[in-house]
């Protein structure tokens, strides 16, 4: 399979299953697509970024080569698409000590940021709040930015902030 013209053939949950079916847990395919989500076309990047937030979900040891690069990419302009399923993959990844501060970095900013999509600003909670049990003096920080987020929240912000904060206050 051609992953490029796969991703140009059509934009569809079915097609997004075939990649994601034919990359599975192979290493060079992975890093195949992974190239293919810092493709100059912003529809190749785009529509690299759904299989990729499947795959490294399901196969989070086919993220650990491309973690800096994908953390450096939340930091620049790029399709919300793109940043959607880097965040989506490391909501749930075990993020190693030596990038906690770039990650957590990101994610407050995007956190932080107004016109940053929903989906995007739930899923950097999370990994603030999982970043928060390894490194515990980050809490308050968390606590007081998803306060302040509260009036006139999205039901996506509220239902995950009311999950997370009530955890901020068991950790210790």
């Amino acid at each position: 399979m051609n992953l490029r013209q796969s991703l140009l053939k059509e934009h569809s949950k079915k097609q997004c299953r075939k990649i994601v079916k034919f990359v599975g847990n192979d290493k060079q395919k992975f890093k195949s697509l992974m190239n293919l989500l810092y493709d100059e076309d912003s529809i190749v990047s785009q529509r690299a970024a759904w299989p990729i937030g499947f795959i490294g979900k399901d196969h989070p040891e086919l993220v650990e080569p491309h973690l800096k690069k994908m953390l450096k990419t939340l930091e620049i302009p790029v399709h919300n698409a793109v940043r959607r399923n880097i965040v989506r993959v490391l909501e749930n990844y075990d993020i190693p000590e030596k990038y906690l501060g770039l990650a957590a970095n990101n994610c407050f900013t995007l956190l932080e940021d107004p016109a940053i999509a929903i989906g995007i600003k739930a899923f950097s909670m999370t990994i603030l709040f999982n970043i928060c049990k390894k490194e515990p003096e980050l809490k308050n920080e968390l606590k007081l930015i998803i306060e302040s987020m509260l009036e006139g929240a999205s039901p996506g912000i509220l239902s995950r902030a009311n999950r997370i904060l009530p955890a901020l206050e068991n950790l210790n």
